[in-house]
């Protein structure tokens, strides 16, 4: 089942802009600037095609090319601080 609506309400919440979708053979993925670090879709000083953010529609799955983060859409929220981080119990006592 596709993840697709799910990542464009939460691109829409984020105030995100659809740079770009393009199909390959993992299916279709959606590429937005990066929430990271800043970098934008577009063309580099040399010329070539700059992709910061891909998500992939049908899996959710994340990968940014610029600071080289990934994972899936909990990954993300809780990376961007929209999920809170599990609390690990650090004492071996508590076992």
């Amino acid at each position: 089942m596709s993840q697709q609506p799910e990542i464009i309400e939460y691109s829409r919440q984020k105030g995100w802009v659809l740079r770009a979708q393009e199909s390959n053979a993992n299916g279709i993925v959606l590429i937005f600037d990066c929430p990271f670090c800043g970098e934008k879709f577009g063309k580099s000083k040399g010329g070539a095609l700059k992709r910061p953010l891909y998500i992939n529609a049908d899996t959710g799955v994340f990968h940014t090319w610029c600071c080289n983060k990934n994972g899936n859409m909990v990954t993300m929220r809780r990376e961007l601080g929209d999920l809170p981080s599990p609390v690990y119990n650090q004492s071996i006592k508590d076992i």
